[in-house]
């Protein structure tokens, strides 16, 4: 993934800079797409312990998006380093590609691993807060959902050997409805 610099002949200037608009735009569509899963992420978990519903989804898999803006900030870098040498119709001296590799390498590597361990550090947060709030993860949420990383966190253990509650999440009950079949229940 490195960008080298080759001889001026080498170089289309017209599918360098083609090449940079489309990484560019890849990267910016990815680094949006992250900012607005986290920002999604976090509504909903805040949503869910100020209404105190009894019962409701944590998305782990969506974690992965905490850390990924640094990866993604290096594809941007990379797609506006090929659009200024399409623009300039020549590559970058020696020096200056080296030193732009030194920033991307490290941004996309640390980007990548950041995807799993700040998914994992988020992860842990979040299951601290659910309980400081007083919700019980289930155990054997798959079961229960039969989603992976989905982990099903109530206010009451009781809910999750529920065996109506199991039969709607079997039938893709959505977790509103779920709710209020529970709130129902203890009227």
């Amino acid at each position: 993934m490195a960008i080298s610099s080759a001889t001026s002949s080498q170089i289309n200037p017209k599918g360098a800079l083609l090449g940079g608009i489309g990484f560019t735009a890849l990267a910016l569509l990815l680094i949006g797409g992250a900012f607005w899963f986290i920002h999604t992420i976090h509504s909903g978990y805040a949503e869910a312990l100020q209404s105190q519903t009894p019962l409701f989804l944590e998305k782990e898999g969506y974690t992965v998006f905490y850390l990924a803006p640094l990866g993604f900030l290096g594809l941007l870098m990379i797609g506006l380093a090929c659009m200024a040498v399409g623009i300039r119709g020549r590559p970058y001296p020696r020096s200056t590609s080296d030193k732009l590799n030194r920033v991307v390498g490290p941004l996309v590597i640390v980007g990548l691993a950041g995807m799993f361990a700040g998914s994992y550090v988020a992860n842990k947060i979040w299951a601290e807060t659910f309980r400081n709030h007083g919700y019980n993860e289930c155990a054997g949420s798959f079961t229960i959902t039969k989603k992976w990383f989905t982990t099903v966190w109530v206010d009451e253990p009781g809910l999750c050997n529920d065996e109506d509650i199991r039969q709607m999440f079997r039938d893709f009950e959505r977790v509103p409805a779920i709710n209020r079949f529970v709130l129902q229940q203890r009227q």
